[in-house]
């Protein structure tokens, strides 16, 4: 379980301001939903990536601030989060570089979430589908000769076609560079980004440079990659 123990009090590069973050003892990682644009749903875990506002206008991450001191309740005050329907209003503004990332990642899964609806009741109607064919009524009808038995095919997985924006493509190519420049790229993400701007040969290539064995989510970027699809996945871990 995710839990936490008194408050770390940290101050700010921009202007020394001091706030208070909570300190985690523990951090489950567990979610509802994972899926491949990093998105969780029902998280335990913080999925904001430490993005806030200082008092002084500015805009900064937790983990670029420096701690000065630890209370056990908090009396300091927090820092303001930043929410996701101001996000649209700060790809404009000019941000450091690792603020700028952290921005675009939550704008990105944003601009995904009317297509995590669709796949949601794509997925939902097609289970349906699947339970009412292998439900118990169906199976004690076929012992009794009540129904024909029907040739066993294999049921396909889909999903809802992925249709990039103009808008999304503009944020993931800008977010793109970002990425490739920073000196412990994350070839994961980098891969996913290629793939859903449909550029597979570019994902394939970055996704040889990812070296651990026996991930599950490469596993899956490789066989979607393959199949030349561009779509958000969802999985379990």
């Amino acid at each position: 379980m995710t839990s936490t123990r008194g408050f770390n009090l940290v101050t700010t590069k921009c202007c020394g301001a001091v706030y208070s973050t909570p300190k985690y003892a523990s951090i489950n990682t567990s979610a509802y939903e994972y899926w491949t644009d990093g998105a969780r749903l029902h998280s335990l875990m913080p999925t904001d990536g430490g993005l806030r506002r200082c008092r002084c206008g500015t805009y900064f991450l937790l983990n670029s601030t420096f701690r000065v001191g630890f209370e056990n309740e908090r009396f300091t005050q927090s820092a303001e989060f930043v929410k996701d329907a101001d996000l649209e209003s700060l790809i404009s503004m000019e941000l450091p570089s690792d603020v700028e990332i952290i921005v675009r990642r939550r704008y990105w899964r944003i601009l995904n979430d009317p297509y995590r609806d669709l796949y949601r009741n794509h997925r939902q109607k097609e289970d349906a589908k699947n339970i009412k064919r292998n439900s118990f009524f169906s199976r004690l009808f076929l012992c009794f000769g009540l129904i024909k038995q029907q040739k066993e095919v294999h049921q396909k997985f889909t999903v809802p076609s992925f249709t990039i924006t103009a808008q999304l493509t503009q944020n993931l190519e800008r977010l793109l560079v970002l990425l490739e420049n920073e000196e412990r790229k994350d070839y994961l993400e980098i891969t996913e980004i290629f793939r859903e701007l449909s550029q597979y040969e570019e994902a394939s290539e970055t996704l040889t440079k990812f070296t651990e064995e026996k991930n599950k989510i490469a596993e899956l970027l490789k066989e979607l990659l393959a199949q030349q699809e561009n779509a958000p996945y969802r999985f379990r871990m």
